[in-house]
């Protein structure tokens, strides 16, 4: 499939978040009463989510871009749970499960099959549950019952983890206290604080270390999925190498941690502005090479590779060392395409140093079944006279269904 775009411009309406989508379905899962939320868009990690409370057997009702759901009155014995694809899913449900199954398996499919995934496992452990694992590999087989309230956490791999740690912890009665050591992605967690703050939840925080008596009754009643700041980062790069667009439905003081490519465009060259509640990023008159850190937003890396393609100079990005165990091995994807550009790069530790030129030769990329990958080879083609080809773009419907059809019109000025 040839991709081609010469400029990028237009207006979008970000579509909603799937990591707020899910954290506030399993929010309200976990309430006291029934709960309706907005919003809501037919992602895959979406549906799966979905998909996964029913196999609970919560009863939920889609109607449009609405989902109510109801609470579930008594605990299974014994379920098997699918997640999909969903690796906020997967590490979540692996402990908010406890709370409606005595004992429950939870597997998942395609890139979650080849994952390992000893952080859920040895924060699960750590709890005093028993777990079946294969080598730390789906599926897992959860039993047994808590019997450690105090734990040190290792949140170095990632906050998903934590993020279910906390959604369990606050419906088991006891008194918690919970260190969270080393965490990267930490907006997430912040994000996932919040939603539980406005379920209800209060704790209290001394340096690094979570206090808070379990068994909260939660109450989510209402609640909006805002606009994806990972979904729309790709279409802002777009217009930041070549272009202008507006964008509505973001919340400029957002938690998601994509919020933080702002800053990464401002230091390209890119023009930011914000009038009434519409973004609008405006090309950048001079391409500048960057640096940044994406410990904590790591989603961004591929497009973020092609910002740096598209600078006259040197780019600098570090954080890399957890792009491996994604939906691809990030790192090697964008590599193996900057191979295919002729694109001058150096990996030392954990950076990679990208000698931007500005533009982009015709090239034969694969996308590795990487919905971020995708996006990122898309927005590739805006360098390249002749475009660029890609093996497959089915992987776009775990995240945004809609991209390339976003992706067509913007490119058309529509």
């Amino acid at each position: 499939m040839i991709i081609q775009a010469n400029k990028y411009e237009g207006h979008l309406t970000a579509p909603g978040s799937k990591s707020h989508a899910q954290r506030l379905l399993l929010l309200a899962a976990l309430s006291k009463e029934s709960s309706t939320i907005q919003n809501f868009d037919n992602s895959a990690d979406n549906l799966s989510t979905l998909a996964a409370l029913r196999q609970l057997n919560h009863k939920l009702r889609l109607e449009g871009t609405q989902v109510l759901v109801e609470p579930l009155p008594y605990k299974n014995a014994q379920i098997d749970i699918q997640i999909g694809e969903s690796g906020f899913g997967l590490r979540t449900l692996a402990f908010v499960g406890h709370c409606f199954a005595s004992s429950y398996s939870i597997n998942g499919v395609g890139s979650l099959l080849t994952r390992t995934h000893w952080a859920t496992i040895n924060t699960l452990e750590a709890l005093g549950l028993e777990i079946q694992h294969n080598d730390g590999k789906l599926p897992l087989q959860i039993s047994g019952s808590i019997q450690n309230f105090r734990l040190s956490v290792d949140g170095s791999s990632g906050s998903q983890h934590v993020s279910g740690l906390f959604m369990l912890a606050s419906q088991i009665n006891g008194s918690w206290e919970i260190t969270v050591e080393h965490l990267k992605s930490a907006p997430y967690f912040y994000w996932t604080l919040a939603t539980l703050r406005q379920a209800g939840f209060v704790y209290e925080l001394k340096e690094r270390t979570y206090f808070f008596e379990g068994a909260q009754e939660l109450h989510l009643k209402n609640a909006t999925i805002e606009g994806d700041w990972s979904s729309v980062a790709a279409h802002l790069v777009g217009a930041a190498i070549s272009g202008s667009i507006h964008v509505s439905g973001l919340l400029a003081d957002s938690l998601q941690a994509d919020r933080g490519l702002l800053k990464i465009l401002c230091a390209f060259g890119a023009e930011i502005k914000w009038e009434n509640g519409v973004l609008t990023v405006t090309q950048a008159k001079e391409a500048n090479g960057f640096q940044t850190d994406i410990n904590d937003h790591p989603d961004l890396f591929p497009v973020l590779v092609i910002l740096a393609c598209a600078a006259i100079g040197v780019s600098r990005i570090q954080g890399i060392q957890r792009l491996q165990n994604k939906e691809s091995d990030r790192l090697a994807a964008m590599c193996a395409a900057l191979e295919a550009w002729k694109i001058q790069y150096e990996i030392k530790d954990d950076q990679i140093t990208i000698w931007g030129k500005g533009k982009l030769p015709f090239a034969e990329l694969n996308s590795y079944n990487d919905h971020r990958i995708a996006m990122a080879i898309c927005m590739a083609s805006l360098l390249s006279e002749n475009g660029q080809a890609i093996n497959e773009m089915h992987c776009l419907k775990k995240s945004y269904p809609g991209f390339y059809e976003d992706f067509l019109a913007l490119s058309k000025g529509e």
